[in-house]
């Protein structure tokens, strides 16, 4: 007898702390269900909480899915183009002395120089180049030791015609000699030229 005395007090008091719990609750629809005094009011509450948690499960479920299947978005764009830069070319010797001035000046070393190694080694290059960098050579007296734009460039053809020479950029490598460039932007005497285009 004493126990079902005790049980129905212990389950008001689960009751009573879970209704206050509710009440207590930020959430709008149980407190209100619990609250309500007549039955429309209550089914009211009832339907859109019921709703409104429906509406969240259903979200968070798509959210976790669509983050699990890893969707990659991808944009491809397609751009046709009739006329396009022609790329830029420069041709070098790989041998940085290949000329006949070339020839008197190793001559010209050997003479006051007689430890060195052969003409054709890397050190004899080397030593060369030396040489020239420390007798501050501007690049155009450079440019007799290299190759000629005639004997780099046999023929040039440039969309049926020949191409102008005259637009033929030069510079000294420091490592090559002399290159010429190819549509370079610039003509031999460093003036601004327009850019070749192609036909796609």
């Amino acid at each position: 007898m004493k126990l079902e005395k005790k049980n129905p007090k212990l389950s008001n008091r689960v009751k009573n702390t879970v209704q206050d719990v509710l009440l207590s609750s930020t959430s709008h629809g149980l407190p209100n269900i619990i609250r309500a005094n007549n039955k429309p009011v209550k089914l009211m509450w009832t339907f859109f909480t019921l709703i409104s948690t429906c509406l969240c499960a259903y979200m968070i479920t798509q959210s976790f899915i669509k983050y699990f299947t890893y969707e990659v978005t991808t944009k491809t764009r397609i751009k046709n183009e009739f006329m396009s830069i022609f790329p830029t070319v420069t041709v070098c010797n790989l041998n940085f002395f290949t000329s006949e001035a070339l020839v008197k000046f190793i001559k010209l070393i050997e003479k006051n120089y007689t430890n060195l190694d052969s003409p054709f080694g890397d050190s004899f290059n080397s030593y060369a180049k030396a040489v020239l960098s420390k007798n501050n050579i501007s690049n155009n007296d450079l440019s007799i030791f290299g190759d000629s734009l005639e004997k780099l460039i046999v023929n040039c053809i440039y969309i049926g015609p020949d191409c102008n020479m005259s637009q033929i950029r030069f510079y000294n490598h420091p490592n090559y000699g002399n290159c010429f460039t190819l549509n370079s932007g610039y003509d031999q005497n460093e003036q601004p030229i327009p850019l070749w285009t192609t036909v796609v």
